[in-house]
């Protein structure tokens, strides 16, 4: 299988950039926050709370020793929502409720909210500067903005953001990868099963989590197969339903339907695996996902064992392109195995 992560796809477009920035400069004129997917209730901060440090770690279980180390979040494509700062203050007050019971050294909460638009950035950074001059006072929690490509992660911002010894204990995506999807729906029509933008996408997801970290997802869809398929995440995937509330603003319907649904998606890192040598992704992402891993081999030539075809003549020479490679792949897999068991 050659699916070509090319340059172009490890990267925005400059089109891409060049659209969301004259969007944020038009829609951020009011300085109104957009609350896509799900919005930020109390009942939303409190789940992801719960998922960024287990109870039993506040209240003295077996990891105790992760309960003196600073929590790092990154969100990635922030867009103009107050997610990150409101997380931030429901842990501020989760640990602040919790100090009274307990006697270990409270954890501190690092969080940096990225966009590819520059202009979004630097609206946020305007609208929530009070708040991120406040934390100055106790200097023990911190908020950043910063302008992030997530298929590149290539950031204007501070340069040790990526590096081997700053990594993310949790990738917080609310839209992000929604985003790449629709637009790969939308544009290209891509045929593969796991497409070229969101491989380059969860292979930086993985570069930025540490190991056993966790990659949360915020996302109206009911499935996500590349997630539970990606080498890069455990295979056990959680997903959990968001109260009715807090369903925000979807692309077709502005929250007011009642059948909307939003789903948490919580990934973890699996800790058995180097996902690549931390600089540069691979050339195919057919070894990225466990159910294409194995399809990565088959090329034209290759030959069934049971009646002798190539895989070119089976398909009557029409290119892979035209129905799609996933599609003739699985023929082929399913031609073989039927003539294997006459042998």
């Amino acid at each position: 299988m050659t699916t070509d992560a090319t340059a172009t796809n490890r990267r925005q477009k400059r089109s891409a950039v060049d659209f969301w920035n004259s969007y944020h400069k038009k829609s951020d004129a009011s300085g109104v926050p957009k609350e896509w997917i799900a919005r930020d209730t109390s009942y939303l901060l409190d789940l992801i709370a719960g998922l960024v440090v287990d109870d039993e770690e506040q209240e003295g279980g077996c990891h105790s020793a992760r309960r003196t180390l600073a929590i790092r979040i990154i969100e990635i494509g922030c867009g103009t929502s107050t997610l990150s700062r409101s997380l931030l203050s429901h842990l501020r007050r989760r640990r602040g409720q919790l100090a009274a019971s307990s006697t270990s050294t409270p954890v501190s909460y690092h969080i940096v909210a990225t966009d590819v638009s520059e202009v979004c950035i630097q609206n946020n950074r305007d609208r929530d500067g009070a708040f991120i001059g406040s934390l100055a006072d106790d200097a023990v929690d911190t908020l950043r903005y910063e302008t992030l490509d997530a298929l590149s992660t290539s950031c204007t911002g501070d340069a040790k953001l990526f590096s081997k010894g700053s990594l993310y204990d949790i990738v917080l995506d609310k839209g992000c990868l929604d985003t790449f999807l629709f637009r790969n729906s939308r544009g290209n029509k891509s045929t593969d099963r796991h497409p070229p933008l969101l491989a380059a996408l969860l292979f930086n997801v993985s570069k930025m989590l540490q190991q056993g970290g966790k990659y949360i997802v915020i996302s109206p869809r009911r499935r996500i197969p590349s997630l539970a398929q990606f080498v890069g995440f455990k295979n056990d995937i959680t997903k959990l339903e968001v109260e009715a509330r807090s369903v925000g603003d979807l692309e077709g319907n502005q929250g007011d339907n009642p059948s909307a649904k939003a789903y948490v998606f919580v990934c973890k890192r699996a800790r058995d695996i180097d996902i690549g040598d931390r600089l540069d992704p691979p050339s195919e992402n057919s070894s990225m996902f466990r159910d294409t891993s194995e399809l990565s081999l088959i090329s034209d030539e290759s030959i069934c064992e049971g009646c002798g075809l190539t895989f070119a003549i089976f398909r009557g020479d029409e290119p892979l392109t035209g129905r799609g490679e996933m599609r003739w792949f699985r023929k082929w897999k399913g031609h073989k195995q039927h003539c294997n068991k006459n042998l």
